[in-house]
């Protein structure tokens, strides 16, 4: 009975962090700034998202839409550079350096 109580309460615990994960909006965990006319840095979470399949997939969204609603690299982009970071406040994050593409 005890054993079933422990797994119900882990169960449990592992669905709220879950969800708290995918509820998560990106500019409470990712951050982007320019570094130059056509360079920037977006910092990202790397445990979590980084082990999930999806994660890879998220971050780059999120970098597309922090490009987008600034206006900046309209004919794309690339990655030059990932850091990893560990042990800030905010848990390990991912440092990206990128450029955009000229047209």
């Amino acid at each position: 009975m005890l054993g079933m109580r422990m797994f119900v309460v882990l169960a449990a615990a592992a669905a709220v962090a879950v969800a708290a994960r995918a509820g998560a909006d990106r500019t409470d965990i990712s951050a982007w700034e320019r570094t130059g006319a056509a360079t920037f840095r977006y910092t990202v979470p790397e445990a979590g998202l980084g082990d999930w399949a999806w994660g890879e997939g998220y971050r780059h969204r999120w970098l597309e839409t922090w490009l987008s609603e600034n206006r900046f690299c309209p004919s794309g982009f690339e990655i030059v550079n990932r850091v990893p970071v560990k042990g800030t406040y905010l848990g390990d994050r991912e440092v990206w350096e990128g450029r955009c593409k000229t047209a």
